[in-house]
């Protein structure tokens, strides 16, 4: 089989995902909008969503074959694979600067209010506020 038949073929499985579908007419929606062409969007999202629902109840819009749903990007069948998804959070120097010098200053704040507690404990009366 050819590259782009192969190509064909694995856009027309992914058309058969409604969240794929209901993503490219909300795309056309705005496309349409921003061009100047006055288009309900509510009407058009419902139209969709309906049916992409009878097509899954027909069981076109679905895999039947699988007890499992097709995630992009996260289990995708057309590659076999799964893969996890990877969260990576970026933190700049100067905010972990930043965020050391809090911590450093409520350290120092709980230790003024653990030295007034003990001091109120001791029965000292003179405590500055």
């Amino acid at each position: 089989m050819n590259n782009f038949k192969k190509a064909l073929l694995s856009i027309l499985h992914r058309l058969k995902n409604p969240g794929t579908v209901i993503s490219i007419a909300s795309g056309i929606v705005i496309i349409l909008n921003e061009l100047g062409y006055i288009v309900d969007s509510e009407s058009i999202s419902v139209i969709v969503n309906t049916v992409c629902s009878i097509l899954i109840a027909l069981g076109i819009m679905n895999d039947s074959t699988s007890d499992t749903m097709y995630i992009p990007g996260i289990k995708d069948k057309l590659i076999n694979e799964k893969k996890e998804p990877k969260v990576q959070i970026i933190i700049s120097e100067e905010a972990k600067a930043a965020f050391r010098e809090a911590s450093k200053r409520a350290m120092e704040k709980n230790a003024e209010v653990l030295k007034t507690l003990s001091n109120i404990d001791k029965g000292d009366d003179n405590i500055d506020a």
